[in-house]
């Protein structure tokens, strides 16, 4: 079983009777706890102390200590790692670093312990005279031996044995999918400088890290005595995602965006009146603020965006020979959204 996880000044505190003890200090919203615990319990790991700290959106730092007083750590990328196998994937290069053991010092060498002295002859035994040395003949003498003293049993030979090298951690894995997001935002577009204020506005929103494109939709109806006109906005965007913070509670956001497309005004005179449509390009950007909450694997929030858009405006002659703005989105914008976005 895994410890509770608990962190006390900068030390690591044991509980009892678990096997080992987990420290988190990661203070980001994709932390699962109740995952890595699930994770660690199932590798049975024993003997060890399992510290995770400095995490954020890109990476994690992990350390695992052994019974005697050394550790092993890792910093882990997590940039293209979905956020809902974070919390496993760390769980496993625990798991990697504990199966390596303690790390070996350099110079440790293994060496094999003296035999046992040979006993020595008694006091006072007899001894018999040796035999005057003879130098061989070299015809008759034996050939040297070829091979290695080892491979005779010499004991001065066979003294040390090579260490095997301590093993490094296994590489990174690559990540199972994309790190992708979808937003959906509905909410109005401010146009201050215009007659016809706000546009009600729908946009749909693919993200890939930190590049966004999206699509939007708006439209409104201007009513007057002469009849009445409809203005249509239609625009893609192409956004940078500069800063963010991720906390526990709570993301921020922050983009510069580009846009494109087209605005289109349509007249429906009462009576007898004769109708036009008008059509122009449309060219802008601006920079937005995300504000979202964390709920489950889905993410609530407010979309504010501020920029400048150059498009079209029409107007209407009316009976007492005055020009009235009658639609168009053009200038100034401001754009308040409620977004929902899902994770991966």
């Amino acid at each position: 079983m895994v410890a509770a996880c608990l962190a006390v000044g900068g030390g690591l505190v044991r509980a009892q009777p678990e096997s080992h003890a987990s420290v988190l200090r990661c203070d980001v919203a994709w932390m699962d706890v109740a995952t890595f615990r699930l994770a660690l319990s199932a590798e049975g790991l024993r003997g060890v102390e399992i510290l995770v700290r400095d995490c954020g959106d890109e990476s994690a730092t992990l350390e695992v200590g052994f019974e005697d007083g050394t550790s092993r750590a890792q910093e882990v990328p997590l940039g293209d790692v979905p956020l809902g196998a974070r919390s496993r994937t760390l769980a496993l290069v625990v798991a990697d670093l504990a199966s390596l053991g303690p790390p070996v010092e350099e110079d440790e060498v293994t060496s094999e312990p003296p035999g046992p002295a040979e006993p020595s002859e008694p006091a006072g035994a007899a001894t018999e005279p040796e035999d005057p040395p003879v130098a061989p003949d070299a015809s008759t003498a034996p050939a040297e031996p070829t091979e290695p003293a080892a491979a005779l049993g010499d004991p001065e030979a066979a003294t040390e044995t090579p260490r095997s090298p301590a093993r490094s951690p296994a590489p990174w894995p690559a990540p199972a999918r994309p790190s992708w997001r979808v937003s959906a935002n509905a909410g109005v577009r401010v146009l201050p400088l215009r007659d016809s204020a706000l546009l009600p506005a729908l946009d749909l929103e693919v993200a890939w890290r930190d590049l966004l494109l999206s699509a939007h939709l708006g439209g409104t109806r201007t009513q007057l005595a002469l009849g009445r006109a409809g203005t249509l906005l239609t625009t893609g965007r192409v956004a940078w995602r500069f800063w963010s913070l991720d906390r526990p509670g709570v993301a921020v956001a922050l983009r510069v965006f580009g846009e494109g497309g087209l605005v289109r005004v349509q007249g429906r005179p009462n009576g007898g009146g004769v109708g036009a449509i008008e059509r122009a390009p449309a060219l802008g950007g601006g920079v937005g603020l995300r504000v979202q909450r964390p709920v489950g694997r889905w993410r609530i929030g407010a979309d504010l965006t501020l920029g400048w858009l150059r498009g079209l405006v029409s107007f209407a002659v009316e009976s007492d020979g005055l020009r009235r703005e009658v639609g168009g989105v053009s200038g100034l914008m401001i754009g308040v959204h409620v977004s929902l976005t899902r994770r991966p």
